[in-house]
């Protein structure tokens, strides 16, 4: 009986290392893509600073 609930603990444990490491992933999978989203905004707001600049000049 020992064995069966040290063997379903063990299963328990490997899962929640996964969990973890999967959580762990995940949570940097979306800081990058924050990250990424931001890059784009600001290149957005930078080319269109640009074209406002150009056509004032213009």
């Amino acid at each position: 009986e020992e064995q069966c609930s040290d063997s379903e603990k063990s299963d328990q444990t490997s899962f929640t290392q996964d969990y973890e490491k999967y959580k762990e992933k995940k949570k940097r999978k979306d800081r990058k893509r924050k990250e990424e989203r931001k890059e784009r905004e600001q290149e957005r707001t930078f080319f269109k600073d640009m074209v406002e600049k150009k056509d004032q000049i213009m």
